[in-house]
């Protein structure tokens, strides 16, 4: 004999299914309470990044409607749509838990003292169009199933304490902005990045990154900022980067970079900055730069000198913010008054550990895509 009210015959449970279905195509204006288990994953990532300590929790842990919570939007049905808690003092771990909010399109963390690895169970938010967790003190490595978010848009995991590879999986992704700057990256830059046929800007400054730039990233058709300074980047600059044709900003300095700058960069017309500095290039510079609108011209700690063309001089002489190599001799050799990085001692390991803050800043200055609201 089963226990009483413990169980419901079969017709009961099949009479309060019909029920609620008809009841759903009816035409109620009340909003469909929040599942059960959307409240109680929040609830668990509240009480896991300190809750109590955060600069805003209106309505957290009440019976209010989740999208009354500080930060959590909601669709009509009730289903998280957004987590918008960035710079709100939030400390600790995030739960696995919240890869299960399925509507979720925006996810916004960064600015905290998070800590830990971010959660492989990310990967599982179809929906996701923004992820942040930027600037918080997360470690480890990416998780590959990161690549799995196909309505992704914005990837912002700058600032923190990842080690570790780039996953070639992030090549599957859709996403406009990638930023994975100023962590402790290494190994090589994927090739398979160059598959990200809608980025716009691209960020992976001071990691350690090795090995050559790879060619492919000259198929990003749309990128308007790539910026891989302060890294350990080897090899020449592949004249593929010169069919950037909306490229504004390029950042290649503070690497380990050789050969000559490719003549071919004169076929970016849209170049504003440019920073090669602090690297092993050599040679004169082409007279091909000489159509490039630049208002930052970074070229001094290199092996690179300036043809003595006077109107290749004048270019020169018209850049705003312009730090300078030396004179090219007739033997195309340096200016005496400029000595070559790697002749000052320490001088690329200081560049790799400085803080890179302007260049970071000046990059940040680019014109994001709007997220969705």
């Amino acid at each position: 004999m089963k226990p009483i009210g413990r169980t419901v015959p079969g017709r009961l449970q099949l009479a309060l299914a019909l029920a609620i279905v008809a009841l759903g195509g009816g035409c109620l204006d009340t909003v469909v309470p929040a599942p059960v288990d959307s409240r109680s994953v929040l609830s668990r990532f509240y009480n896991m990044v300190n809750g109590s300590d955060w600069i805003r929790s209106d309505n957290w842990g009440t019976d209010a409607p989740l999208g009354d919570w500080h930060g959590v939007t909601t669709d009509s049905e009730g289903n998280v749509t957004g987590l918008r808690l960035g710079v709100n003092r939030l400390q600790g771990e995030i739960p696995e838990e919240i890869g299960s909010l399925e509507s979720l399109e925006v996810l916004d963390l960064g600015g905290n003292i998070l800590t830990g690895s971010i959660p492989a169970a990310l990967g599982n938010l179809e929906n996701l169009q923004v992820l942040d967790l930027s600037h918080n003190r997360l470690t480890r490595s990416i998780p590959p199933e990161l690549g799995n978010l196909e309505s992704l848009r914005t990837m912002n995991l700058g600032g923190n304490l990842l080690w570790g590879s780039i996953p070639p999986e992030l090549g599957n992704l859709r996403v406009e902005i990638l930023d994975l700057s100023y962590n402790g990256l290494t190994g090589p830059i994927p090739p398979e990045l160059g598959n990200l046929e809608n980025l716009a800007f691209l960020w992976m400054a001071g990691n350690e990154l090795t090995g050559p730039i790879p060619p492919e990233l000259g198929n990003l058709g749309n990128l308007e900022g790539l910026h891989l300074t302060r890294n350990a980047l080897t090899g020449p600059i592949p004249p593929e980067l010169a069919d950037l044709e909306r490229l504004n900003t390029l950042g290649l300095g503070h690497n380990d970079l050789t050969g000559p700058v490719p003549p071919e960069f004169g076929n970016l017309l849209a170049l504003n900055a440019l920073w090669i500095d602090a690297t092993a290039l050599s040679g004169g510079l082409p007279l091909e730069l000489a159509d490039l609108p630049l208002w930052l011209f970074h070229w001094n700690r290199t092996d690179l000198c300036a043809p003595s063309d006077e109107h290749f001089r004048d270019w020169l002489r018209s850049i705003g913010d312009h730090q300078w190599g030396g004179d090219c001799t007739p033997e195309q050799g340096r200016s005496k008054a400029w000595a070559p990085a790697e002749s000052i001692p320490g001088a690329r390991s200081r560049h790799r550990a400085g803080t890179g803050a302007f260049v970071h800043g000046l990059v940040r200055s680019a014109p994001p895509r709007s997220p969705p609201s």
